[in-house]
């Protein structure tokens, strides 16, 4: 007994020193994974009870031991099901907060990063068209995808666990595990399938309203007691510092967490705890300087475009826009080199 109040005196002292030296919220990221210890589904210590490692071998499309626990359990992180929107006059946040724009059909809509680093994933409709708007905080990643597979239409929730610092989804048709920045299934019913995506636009709330004046914006009304003006993770936004293990960090040459917008498409290849396709990739820094970039992409001619208003890289073929998402420069190297340290 006394050996046990020794230990938790030791741990609230070392608590209590993180938070003196990084802050309440660096020190609760950085013990964000000791929480996955407390519950069933996202346990290192408890897999036998995690339906998700229960895949059969051939159903994987990456190694179980790069699936990590991020922390909170399965749905721990609530996705947003039913969304509720204002018009941009209406909306709490600032003209400076950062959003992902989504453009369709006429219907301009925006998605707050203030609300998305709370829940991740929106599963919404625009034009009748089934989407899901994603953002991995740790990534910076945002691509938005039709919620449809094989003609099937879905919903995504957030699975607690992380592949390379990054958002693991899953569906909740089959609850097969989904790699965000990939946009493919990883384990499960679905492995290798991979989800269509629509173009959408990392900016800033006002100059997507000088765009589209009429946008609707995703309001603080979620059914969750979440501070929308506040950014959970502390500094990690803003230093290079890494929470969670990725490969390959040594190929970078540019600071961990320089923003990048990167296009990707699979091939029919399926190898083993890798990409396999065509990608393309750009620092924002080089595309303000030089506006405009042209090359070759899956035998195709795409123009990089580096767009003054909306302030972000739009990619273009002779076929019209090409969905793209924004990343930290980390995530080009882990997920898309096809090398290894």
């Amino acid at each position: 007994m006394q050996k046990y109040f020794s230990f938790l005196i030791v741990l609230l002292v070392v608590f209590a020193v993180g938070i003196s030296w990084y802050g309440w919220d660096n020190t609760q990221l950085r013990l964000s994974r000791i929480s996955g210890y407390f519950s069933l589904t996202n346990n290192p210590l408890l897999r036998h009870y995690d339906k998700d490692y229960q895949f059969k071998r051939l159903q994987w499309r990456i190694s179980r031991n790069q699936l990590i626990a991020g922390g909170p359990a399965k749905d721990g992180i609530p996705a947003i099901d039913k969304p509720i929107f204002v018009k941009a006059h209406q909306s709490v946040f600032a003209d400076d907060a950062i959003v992902v724009g989504v453009y369709h059909q006429g219907i301009a809509k925006a998605y707050p990063y203030g609300i998305l680093n709370w829940h991740e994933i929106v599963n919404d409709n625009i034009a009748n068209l089934p989407i899901t708007v994603t953002l991995c905080p740790f990534c910076d990643t945002n691509p938005v995808f039709i919620r449809k597979i094989a003609n099937r239409v879905t919903t995504f929730g957030v699975s607690g666990k992380l592949y390379q610092s990054c958002l693991v989804m899953y569906d909740r048709h089959t609850e097969s595990l989904w790699s965000q920045p990939w946009g493919i299934a990883v384990a499960g019913k679905h492995t290798n399938f991979e989800l269509q995506r629509i173009p959408s636009f990392k900016t800033t709330l006002g100059r997507w309203k000088k765009r589209y004046p009429n946008t609707l914006v995703l309001s603080t009304d979620t059914g969750h007691q979440r501070n929308y003006q506040h950014y959970p993770y502390g500094t990690y936004n803003t230093d290079n510092s890494m929470v969670f293990p990725v490969k390959n960090l040594k190929q970078l040459r540019v600071p961990s967490k320089t923003i990048i917008s990167y296009i990707w498409r699979h091939d029919d290849a399926r190898p083993f705890d890798r990409f396999s396709g065509h990608v393309f990739s750009v620092t924002h820094e080089r595309m303000r300087r030089v506006r405009r970039l042209r090359f070759i992409f899956n035998g195709q001619s795409v123009t990089a475009q580096w767009d003054p208003q909306l302030q972000t890289v739009r990619f273009f073929s002779s076929e019209g826009e090409i969905a793209s998402s924004s990343a930290f420069a980390f995530v080009y190297p882990a997920f898309f080199s096809v090398e290894s340290e």
